[in-house]
């Protein structure tokens, strides 16, 4: 039997008390379905947030420990040259500037790329935690439903005896 049927069905007999046992079973396997889903989205959910920020710690890592040291060397090697020579640039040093603007664009790529993925996993993180909040919200409404609705199964029973 499918949820939104059996949620009609519920509705209409006012409860699981006057169903057949096997749409209680149903309702029972509905909230189990419910509990497993809300239980693999908190997984997923942590799983992206630990990726999140190792996604950040790596970027900055990699920074740090390659980028830097090489943006500190060429501060240096052009400080160096305009110190050292009043004179036009040579075409050794040319070629050193021209490796050196191709340098700072793979340090750009690897900034842009870094930040789009660091991004990424910060958004799918924040969509997984909002289909966690709202898988738990709904697992919750149904074990209360079936909760209520084993209560008034009782109270008719106790009202009969």
């Amino acid at each position: 039997m499918a949820e939104s049927s059996m949620r009609d069905e519920l509705l209409r007999q006012g409860g699981l008390s006057t169903l057949h046992p096997r749409a209680r079973q149903d309702a029972q396997d509905a909230v189990r379905k419910a509990r497993r889903w809300t239980r693999r989205l908190a997984a997923a959910t942590i799983v992206l947030w630990l990726l999140a920020a190792a996604a950040i710690v790596v970027c900055l890592v990699g920074f740090v420990t390659f980028f830097l040291p090489w943006m500190a060397q060429w501060g240096g090697k052009v400080a160096e040259l305009t110190v050292t020579t009043s004179a036009p640039v040579t075409s050794p040093d040319a070629r050193w500037m021209q490796g050196t603007s191709q340098s700072i664009r793979i340090i750009a790529w690897y900034m842009v790329c870094g930040g789009i993925i660091v991004a990424a996993f910060v958004a799918l993180a924040a969509g997984s935690t909002v289909a966690f909040v709202y898988a738990s919200r709904q697992a919750t409404l149904k074990q209360i439903q079936l909760s209520l609705d084993e209560i008034v199964e009782q109270l008719k029973n106790e009202s009969k005896g």
